[in-house]
């Protein structure tokens, strides 16, 4: 896509149920897209109004890929807002632009800025499932571990500190935050620890309309490829 062409159109799908979720989303979204990228979020009908560990995922990956399949032909790109989530996989084999992951964008970023990874989540119930999300990316190795601040909230950053501070006592050296309202956290952190501090739904973003920028998309030569004939039967 040239960069003076036609506005980019950025499809986020939120995971969970809630709109007020998805307007904060496209907010943050919106805040650090370029001003011709028009931001557009997908609320899927059914699953959980927070999504956490491997059961609210499952169902959670269903509904964004019924909600997702209604945009086909009708976005350039397409961002997957739930951090360590399912479904990434079957959205990349659904559409034909690119998809990214906000876990996958997240932890590849860190990877370029550090040797460990420390990530930084709020439920001991999603530790499992971020686990399993770096393990098939191929990156359990720079995982350094994921730390739990129980109850913290994005709208009191500093309740992150602590959390932040014993992954780089514990030898990380950059930190990722496990969430997609993460913003005012990772600047809080980044003035307080000085180290890299990764907020996964922006770095997604970026590297989403970079992708389209560069007209690259999902291989469909094997695994991601959408057999001739098949019929869709996600309504």
């Amino acid at each position: 896509m040239a960069d003076d062409g036609p506005a980019m159109r950025l499809l986020l799908v939120n995971c969970n149920t809630s709109t007020t979720v998805s307007d904060r989303l496209q907010a943050v979204a919106t805040s650090v897209a370029a001003p011709t990228t028009s931001i557009t979020v997908a609320t899927p009908e059914f699953g959980a109004e927070r999504v956490v560990g491997f059961y609210d995922s499952f169902v959670s990956a269903a509904a964004s890929l019924q909600v997702m399949s209604r945009f086909r032909g009708q976005c350039d790109g397409v961002v997957m807002v739930g951090f360590g989530e399912h479904g990434r996989e079957g959205a990349r084999q659904l559409m034909d632009v690119p998809v990214v992951d906000i876990t996958e964008a997240g932890m590849m970023a860190a990877c370029l800025l550090g040797t460990d990874v420390g990530i930084l989540a709020t439920s001991e119930q999603a530790v499992g499932p971020i686990r399993e999300s770096v393990r098939a990316m191929g990156l359990s190795s720079r995982l350094h571990g994921v730390r739990v601040v129980p109850g913290a909230s994005p709208a009191e950053p500093e309740a992150f500190v602590g959390g932040a501070e014993a992954l780089l006592a514990e030898g990380a050296d950059v930190v990722l935050l496990a969430g997609a309202e993460m913003l005012a956290v990772q600047e809080a952190l980044t003035r307080q620890c000085c180290v890299p501090v990764v907020d996964p739904l922006t770095t997604a973003v970026k590297w989403c309309e970079s992708l389209v920028h560069l007209s690259l998309s999902t291989s469909k030569h094997r695994d991601y490829r959408w057999e001739h004939g098949k019929v869709l039967s996600l309504e």
